[in-house]
């Protein structure tokens, strides 16, 4: 019996362990990933030229498509504009979260992202590039 002894508080130890576990599989200890799609849209201005107030940046992800208007998009950014009877002017850059298109699930991998400002329907400016959605923890 004296030979048991030592061995007896780790073996009650794991047998404790193990009942916990299958009494309360919930509690596993795994950490949750949050899927975030870590990109920016960048709108330019520059002086002498005009980015008209009725302007709407158009983000295409995949087979989905969203729209902000550009005064909305430039307030969301938090930055100084300028803005005057013709529009949005001077040399600036605005970057705006993709996350703040809202668009719906994401799949892990790489994604084609096409970014236009349009006005009246006509396509003033256009940007094309592939993009990486990962999981982070």
């Amino acid at each position: 019996m004296k030979n048991f002894v030592p061995y007896l508080l780790p073996i009650a130890i794991i047998l404790f362990i193990m009942v916990f576990l299958f009494i309360n599989p919930s509690i596993t200890g795994f950490a949750i990933a949050e899927k975030k799609l870590n990109t920016e849209i960048v709108v330019n201005t520059h002086d002498g030229k005009y980015l008209p107030m009725d302007s709407i940046v158009v983000v295409h992800l995949d087979d989905q498509k969203k729209n902000m208007k550009i005064g909305d998009f430039i307030e969301k950014t938090k930055q100084d504009f300028k803005l005057d009877e013709l529009g949005y002017t001077g040399d600036k850059v605005y970057k705006l979260d993709i996350s703040e298109f809202e668009f719906d699930k994401i799949q892990r991998g790489e994604h084609a992202i096409k970014i236009e400002i349009t006005y009246n329907d006509a396509v003033l400016s256009s940007d094309e590039k592939l993009i990486t959605f990962w999981f982070f923890f």
